[in-house]
């Protein structure tokens, strides 16, 4: 069953160039007796953390209409897209199996600084344990991580990418788009730059009031979007997919590269 409700967080996020308070919502797109899928926004974490005092978690928020909700796998604060939610320790030992056997299938959407000559890519690198700033890096003794790359687009100075993790390391694809030397766009922690209009629009100029202040990025988050999951529900032996639709901020800096780039 489809539901469209909408929840809103009472958190008041301040935007990072503007500081004007945008407030943070997400959706359920699924809800059974067993499960939900959630559609999370950029800015929420997934569990409490003691860095984000005032900000409710997603499982803070789940937890006061489902008690027994648990989060089957996590994304990043700054990663927007599918999250799944048992509502039971049954359902939970189901899907949880199926992330631990690789048989769950994500396919993220991403936009990189750089250009690709490749179509399809894989990549196998070990991704090493979170230091302590949280970044990880590939390293030898790290863990086994495999990441499946296709492209879906080219513009100037960017690559539009479809990413299958195959593993589930922290920062996995991040990490390895990265040590390509195709950084996610405004990912600050792994080399990734905010993208300005003044570097890909032709005769770019600004009026004397913006040029007292600094120009605002065309997107001002990790431009990553967990857009879609594959899995088998419990107690059903179909395999089923949910999709996240893409959220605005990226929807509109695409817009700009298909003008501008």
């Amino acid at each position: 069953m489809m539901l469209s409700c909408e929840y809103y967080d009472p958190f008041m996020q301040k935007d990072r160039k503007t500081k004007k308070l945008e407030q943070l919502k997400y959706k359920i797109i699924h809800s059974d007796e067993h499960h939900l899928v959630i559609d999370k926004p950029a800015g929420m974490g997934c569990i409490p953390d003691r860095r984000d005092m005032g900000r409710k978690s997603l499982l803070e928020h789940l937890l006061v209409d489902y008690p027994s909700a648990r989060l089957v796998h996590r994304l990043d604060v700054m990663t927007s897209g599918v999250v799944l939610v048992a509502l039971s320790t049954e359902a939970m030992r189901h899907l949880t199996s199926q992330f631990e056997n690789r048989d769950v299938k994500k396919e993220y959407i991403t936009f990189v600084s750089g250009f690709t000559a490749f179509e399809e890519l894989t990549i196998s690198k070990p991704v090493g344990p979170v230091l302590r700033k949280g970044e990880t890096t590939t390293r030898r003794k790290g863990k086994d991580s495999v990441t499946q790359i296709s492209r879906l687009r080219n513009f100037k100075g960017y690559s539009k990418l479809m990413c299958s993790p195959q593993t589930g390391r922290t920062h996995q694809i991040r990490i390895h788009l990265s040590d390509m030397g195709l950084p996610i766009v405004a990912d600050e922690k792994y080399g990734g730059l905010y993208p300005l209009l003044s570097k890909i629009k032709k005769n770019y100029s600004r009026s004397k009031k913006q040029q007292e202040r600094d120009e605002t990025p065309l997107i001002e988050r990790v431009a990553l979007h967990a857009a879609q999951i594959t899995y088998t529900p419990y107690k059903s032996d179909k395999t089923i997919t949910m999709k996240a639709e893409t959220p605005n901020d990226m929807l509109k800096f695409e817009e700009k590269l298909e003008k501008f780039a």
